[in-house]
């Protein structure tokens, strides 16, 4: 018993910005809101560690907490994420987020909220991007991945030049 895909609509009390949601699953009878997501990965819990905090899923919970909240269709809602493996013996893995992933979920998405309606009301959308050209440089990060490449010979182009020796008349060709 509960809702599939059911959609949630809200007004966002601090912003007044409408919201929506559609949760996997809503149970008729509890207070846990499932969600489900599939691997390639393993459900180990560095893997779900991993993409969880690289794809978000912790905004996912807050705003899904959010509006079940707003919406009082439970006392207190706790999410959960259900990780099961793509490949056999599709292994399942529960997890639980913790407080603090919850609390950066709410904060950051009270700041998206309140941007968004910032810009709604000046009509400006152009927060953070720039109307001139910029410059893009290296990450540190990029430039000691180069720098080791090019130690390795990475960038050695002669070798692909060179191809394979061929002898005519006697003589060799190399470059």
């Amino acid at each position: 018993n509960g809702a599939a895909e059911r959609s949630l609509f809200w007004k966002c009390r601090e912003t007044g910005v409408m919201c929506r949601a559609r949760p996997d699953y809503l149970p008729a009878v509890g207070e846990i809101i499932p969600d489900y997501k599939t691997t390639a990965r393993t459900v180990t819990k560095d893997d779900i560690q991993r993409t969880t905090d690289n794809l978000g899923y912790w905004l996912q919970a807050a705003w899904y907490l959010d509006g079940v909240e707003t919406l009082q269709l439970m006392e207190e809602p706790d999410f959960r994420l259900v990780f099961q493996e793509t490949t056999a013996p599709y292994i399942v893995t529960v997890a639980k987020l913790d407080p603090i992933y919850i609390e950066w979920g709410r904060n950051t998405m009270l700041k998206a909220r309140e941007m968004f309606a910032k810009c709604q009301k000046s009509g400006n959308w152009s927060a953070g991007y720039h109307n001139d050209i910029v410059n893009i440089e290296p990450p540190g990060y990029s430039e000691h991945r180069l720098e080791e490449a090019m130690d390795k010979g990475a960038f050695d182009l002669a070798k692909y030049f060179q191809g394979p020796s061929s002898k005519q008349s006697g003589t060799e060709i190399t470059t």
